[in-house]
């Protein structure tokens, strides 16, 4: 360079040739750029638009006239919006967000202080005296059941009156069974009571360890007790049964032949 500048010549540049690699890619771009053309031309969009739109993608500020060609284009203009001082903080969607707080809020429900153990324990027995009016209404009520199914009866038979046939019998039923079921639970906390007794006297009279029975000893003292009470009856019922079985195999005996009748 100072050999040039000394003769008075320009100085010699040597420009650098594009490598293999430069030279590959001029093509690919080239195809690039071609191909957008085409995709902004069919949607009605002009070559200076695409541009406007690529640099607003890589962030760069549109000119003013790019800006004014957009504006008169009909095509909105992306602006940055500045985010404000104590405004929320805007998160991407592909994060996971935290479940929300589902607390369920206190709801007042009434109470029935009767069967309410806030309103002191449960005294079963005394339930039982205080509310044993009640079975007086069952068994009017289970009496006008009965009453009705008997009128029933003499009406003129139709779908109608056997569909209100089958539900009082139904209900009858129901009513039965439950009483049933009220009055073994009744038997059963008397032979529980009887149990608890007995051995409170004991431990009283001896000073022995108490014990406590388990409900299926009591409930075996309470069928003994009804076997017992019904042993009479039931003896008269396998007297029965054991005078038809003989009758019975009495005719499976053969019968004696006469034989002067036969000759």
């Amino acid at each position: 360079l100072k050999h040039c500048r000394a003769f008075g010549s320009a100085p010699l540049v040597r420009r650098a040739r594009p490598c293999a690699s430069a030279a590959a890619m001029l093509p690919l771009l080239a195809s690039l750029s071609r191909k957008r053309g085409a995709v902004a031309q069919s949607e009605g969009i002009s070559a200076a638009d695409a541009q406007q739109a690529a640099k607003l993608r890589r962030g760069v500020a549109p000119s003013a006239p790019a800006a004014a060609s957009a504006a008169f284009s009909g095509h909105p203009v992306e602006k940055k919006i500045k985010r404000k001082k104590g405004a929320p903080l805007e998160v991407a969607n592909t994060r996971p967000v935290a479940p929300k707080n589902n607390t369920k809020r206190k709801v007042n429900r009434a109470r029935d202080p009767r069967f309410d153990d806030m309103s002191g324990e449960l005294d079963l027995d005394l339930f039982a005296k205080s509310y044993s009016f009640l079975e007086d209404y069952r068994q009017d009520e289970l009496e006008q059941l009965k009453k009705a199914e008997a009128r029933l009866r003499k009406r003129k038979p139709s779908a109608t009156v056997q569909a209100q046939k089958d539900e009082i019998r139904h209900e009858i039923r129901r009513r039965i069974q439950q009483d049933k079921q009220r009055q073994h639970r009744g038997e059963l906390r008397e032979a529980e009571l009887a149990v608890k007794k007995e051995e409170r006297k004991k431990v009283q009279e001896t000073g022995k360890t108490p014990y406590f029975h388990r409900m299926s000893a009591i409930r075996q003292k309470l069928k003994e007790q009804k076997s017992a009470r019904k042993k009479g009856a039931r003896d008269k019922q396998e007297e029965r049964r054991e005078k038809k079985l003989a009758g019975k195999s009495k005719k499976k005996l053969p019968r004696r032949r006469d034989r002067a009748t036969e000759a």
